[in-house]
């Protein structure tokens, strides 16, 4: 098996996501991504993880929302794991990280 060298890098405007980038150019996801959004329904920010199903959280700011998804992906990521179930890689990205 050959070894790659991986460069970590963080997207411009989410620190929540890391890719690694293959000597060749191919990126590779090593975290789930996290879609922070306004709902009037809700009168606040939902956070979910696309990944996860059913993986969300609520805050009253965007940063309570984060931080609140995290505890939920850590709890699910917990349960699936103790229960033998798949834990699925990250796959989600959204079109505007996806390079041409």
């Amino acid at each position: 098996m050959r070894k790659r060298k991986l460069l970590e890098k963080i997207l411009y405007g989410s620190k929540n996501i890391r890719f690694a980038e293959a000597t060749d150019g191919r990126s590779i996801m090593k975290d789930y991504h996290i879609n922070i959004f306004y709902s009037d329904d809700d009168d606040g920010y939902i956070a979910d993880i696309p990944d996860l199903r059913h993986c969300s959280a609520f805050g009253e700011t965007p940063d309570e929302a984060l931080s609140e998804v995290l505890k939920a992906k850590k709890a699910w990521l917990a349960t699936a794991h103790a229960n033998k179930k798949p834990i699925p890689k990250p796959h989600y990205r959204p079109v505007i990280y996806q390079v041409a």
